[in-house]
């Protein structure tokens, strides 16, 4: 452990809590993007972007001394450097085995703003196609393996023994930013989950509440900050009292580690909710359905069934299924059942019958539902109303659970009528697998 890196970097963010002065309160323009370098134009990562964000500069880009004078540049007389840290890995021997393993070692450098420089040559141009503010109601839906967000509460909370995130509604916030602030403070908790990144200070905890000064809570001070960069939230509710600047004062006085562990864990918290997760969404989005959810299948015409197997594997199924998982809000579209492990995603037309892998072609149903479904003994109308074969009494003698169906609207749809089952799809259903004769 470099404990003086540590150290200069916990006394850099001592002193702005001193002076009144919450780093990780300070907001981010998507706009411009993350602070970055300016030669690589890769942005700075965990707790770099609170260190320069606190300097209060316009431009995004930094660069070092060194790179500043390589573009024939010098740094401006009285300008101040910013501390920066990154991790480098190092050889060193494993005590009890002897052998040689690298361990992650903390190192410090200093950068300066490019408005703090003077003479630069060939300045690259700035890029900022990566910095597009999000929808904040997107970050949320599109994070993978979400929690079960549970409205109606007397406050906001996440129960890591539930897996349920609990928010009042969103008229009680003092504005849809601060509702969306605070729901992704409770959705970075949720991904200490260990069905997620398995995060320590989320598994040790008990109940619905943490150490409002400890680390867990430092995470999703964090981790919230950065959504609300993505989402473009700047006007936030925010606490600056004296009490809650003398709390993580004291805390980061006692553990010289603390802020820069707490937010390189944040960062991993909101690449999960917005960054790896989203791409993750994204590829699977992509992968099956081009650019829309809903318009194009997934281009693979020339081989639908991958390499020659004894069973031919589908390909994007798991696409396929988070996507309307997600659109049918996790809930089965005819009965409204919720428990994940007994729900799948039917295609209405089978896609070895030409269906496409885009969610206008899915329907999410109860396994048994899905069942009578693929083999015709149930369908769905155009107007959306479940239709039951008469077939199902003929050739097993029972079946009052279903008939009980017939004729009910679907209970959950997704929400964009776009994406609703389509009717062309329905009526192929109907033409050619519905057992009605």
């Amino acid at each position: 452990m470099n404990n003086k890196s540590y150290d200069r970097i916990t006394e850099r963010i001592v002193s702005l809590l001193s002076q009144g002065t919450v780093p990780w309160h300070k907001p981010w323009r998507v706009q411009t993007g993350l602070p970055r370098n300016l030669i690589t134009q890769k942005p700075y990562r965990g707790i770099n972007v609170f260190l320069l964000m606190a300097m209060n500069y316009e431009s995004p880009n930094w660069l070092t001394l060194r790179q500043a004078n390589a573009m024939g540049g010098q740094i401006k007389p009285g300008e101040k450097s910013c501390p920066v840290v990154f991790w480098k890995p190092m050889q060193v021997k494993d005590k009890e085995s002897g052998e040689d393993r690298k361990i992650p070692f903390l190192r410090l450098y200093h950068v300066f703003n490019v408005t703090q420089c003077t003479g630069l040559k060939n300045i690259p141009p700035a890029n900022n196609t990566a910095f597009v503010a999000s929808k904040p109601a997107e970050i949320a839906l599109n994070m993978p393996q979400r929690s079960v967000i549970k409205h109606g509460m007397n406050a906001a909370y996440y129960s890591p023994a539930t897996d349920i995130v609990g928010m009042p509604d969103s008229s009680r916030f003092e504005s849809v930013d601060h509702y969306h602030a605070t729901l992704f403070h409770e959705l970075v908790h949720s991904t200490g989950h260990e069905k997620r990144l398995k995060r320590a200070s989320i598994l040790e905890r008990n109940g619905y509440g943490s150490d409002p000064y400890g680390k867990e809570e430092l995470i999703a001070e964090m981790g919230s900050a950065f959504l609300c960069g993505y989402a473009g939230i700047e006007d936030r509710t925010i606490n600056s009292s004296a009490a809650y600047l003398e709390g993580w004062l004291k805390q980061l006085k006692a553990d010289k580690t603390l802020i820069v562990h707490a937010a390189a864990q944040a960062q991993k918290a909101a690449d999960f909710s917005h960054g790896e997760g989203a791409r993750l969404w994204e590829n699977a989005r992509l992968a099956m359905a081009g650019d829309s959810l809903r318009d194009q299948p997934i281009p693979d015409q020339s081989n639908r069934y991958g390499n020659p197997l004894l069973v031919a594997p589908r390909l994007g199924q798991g696409g396929f299924r988070v996507v309307v998982m997600e659109g049918y809000q996790r809930r089965c579209a005819v009965t409204g059942e919720k428990t994940l492990p007994v729900l799948e995603a039917a295609h209405i037309r089978p896609y070895s019958d030409d269906g496409p892998h885009t969610i206008s072609n899915g329907i999410f149903l109860r396994s048994d539902l899905h069942t009578l479904f693929d083999r015709g003994y149930i369908t769905i109308t155009s107007d959306l109303h479940v239709a039951v074969s008469r077939r199902i009494r003929d050739e097993f003698s029972n079946g009052r659970e279903y008939y009980a169906l017939e004729g009910k609207a679907l209970q959950i749809t997704p929400q964009s009528v776009a994406d609703r089952p389509s009717k062309e799809f329905l009526e192929w259903h109907q033409n050619n697998c519905f057992r009605n004769q």
